[in-house]
């Protein structure tokens, strides 16, 4: 008898699960229906008759995904077998083989399954049933957290990792996921320490992928933010009890007095235009008061300072701004008198002035223009808190602000025209006299 040639062959599938097989191109192509098509490698060659036969001792590369991996039994239904004759021949896999598989388990199981005709000639066919993942790891923002920093603030991986929780399908089926990585607008990120040029909007892009090489790259705004309000200080570095004498708080705007201050931002710069007062000002009355100032940068971010003030009586308009420093105006010019009542009554208003001297030379002949002028002095004084009497010298240095344009040569051209005129008058007179068209300065008379 003529010996029968078996063969084991896969039947096409109209549907089962997830598995289709069509033939399409002389190959046979399993299709993924739950994500994306994906597809398998070629079953088997087969012979040019029957591309879909696969012979004796062959091995059929099948791979399944895990979220919808076929059982051994849906896999096994798809496969028939036929003798030579073309008449069906039971296909048979045992127990053993069968538990080989593991449908929710990645992985690549080789399953024998054989098939016998009716004289006991049996062929072999091997099912490498690949078991794989195709879906990437999820990537979210954990709960109530916030990409938002201030500069100062360290971004590292490892801490940014904290910020979000990373999922995979198939980490309960022997998948694992990868240590992500950072990108901030576009430059890798493994540390980085945040400064003010970095306040603003940015992009974190976090990558991560799978054991199945699935990977996910997820963008996030990421915030760097302003939380640091200006400071504010005297502009001539000095601290204490500020003295203003009565004469100038009476005629004094609540900008005269803040002029005194600036107010400096790390981010914005020179914000001294937003300084207010906070609350009460000076009353016109002498006594001690408590001034707060604020300023605000563009973030909104509000710095305070308080200032303790001392107003004084009978003391010139002046701001005395430490014991070594007093500010006057052009406008306002002082004169000796002035000057002394305020190193007696304003610098050493706590103590007992017994002697003074000083030499405002300096001062007198530039009051009207813009400058620094020393007034060096002597004084003997009794202590308020020693009470013993003591002896000093010291330089009072006046800082005159106001309009730089030369207003003494406004003073200088009047004085010259009064000059002219007494002189004139002067010489009328004498020569009416008789003593001749001179002044008195020429006759000797002064």
């Amino acid at each position: 008898m003529k010996k029968r040639r078996l063969f084991l062959g896969f039947m096409t599938l109209l549907s089962l699960g997830s598995l289709n097989a069509p033939n399409v191109n002389n190959q046979v192509e399993f299709v993924y229906n739950d994500v994306k098509p994906v597809n398998a490698v070629t079953l088997a060659e087969g012979d040019e008759d029957d591309p879909h036969r696969v012979e004796d001792g062959e091995t059929v590369d099948i791979p399944v995904n895990v979220d919808s991996a076929p059982t051994i039994d849906e896999i096994l239904s798809q496969i028939t077998a036929e003798d030579l004759l073309g008449e069906a021949v039971e296909v048979e896999c045992s127990p053993e083989e069968r538990e080989k598989y593991n449908p929710n388990q990645l992985g690549t199981y080789l399953i024998t399954v054989t098939a016998t005709d009716t004289y006991g000639q049996q062929a072999t066919c091997y099912l490498n049933i690949q078991v794989i993942d195709i879906v990437a790891p999820v990537v979210v923002l954990g709960a109530e957290k916030k990409l938002e920093f201030v500069p100062g603030d360290s971004l590292t991986a490892e801490n940014l990792k904290t910020y979000f929780t990373i999922t995979d399908n198939a980490t309960d089926k022997g998948g694992t996921i990868g240590e992500p990585t950072f990108t901030l607008d576009d430059s890798p990120l493994s540390e980085l320490e945040l400064t003010s040029v970095d306040v603003g909007s940015h992009i974190l892009k976090v990558t991560v992928s799978d054991s199945s090489e699935n990977e996910t790259v997820e963008s996030f705004d990421l915030s760097v933010l302003d939380k640091n309000a200006p400071v504010i200080s005297r502009k001539d570095a000095g601290e204490g009890v500020i003295k203003i004498g009565l004469s100038k708080v009476l005629s004094m705007e609540q900008q005269d007095f803040l002029d005194l201050f600036t107010a400096e931002d790390d981010i914005d710069g020179d914000v001294s235009d937003t300084l207010a007062i906070n609350g009460d000002f000076i009353d016109n009355h002498v006594g001690n008061y408590t001034v707060k100032l604020q300023a605000h940068d563009d973030s909104s971010n509000f710095g305070s300072l308080t200032v303790e003030v001392e107003v004084l009586s009978d003391v010139p308009p002046v701001f005395i701004l430490s014991d070594a420093l007093i500010q006057a105006t052009t406008d306002s010019p002082l004169s000796s008198d002035q000057i002394e009542k305020v190193i007696v009554n304003g610098i050493y208003s706590n103590d007992t002035v017994n002697e003074l001297s000083f030499d405002d030379t300096e001062y007198q002949e530039g009051k009207l223009k813009a400058g620094t002028y020393a007034v060096p002095y002597q004084i003997k004084y009794v202590s308020a808190e020693t009470h013993e009497e003591e002896e000093e010298s010291g330089i009072l240095q006046v800082d005159v602000v106001g309009d730089e344009q030369q207003e003494e040569e406004e003073l200088d051209w009047w004085s010259a025209f009064c000059k002219w005129w007494i002189d004139g008058f002067q010489c009328l007179w004498n020569w009416l006299c008789g003593r001749g068209w001179y002044t008195n300065a020429e006759l000797g008379l002064e």
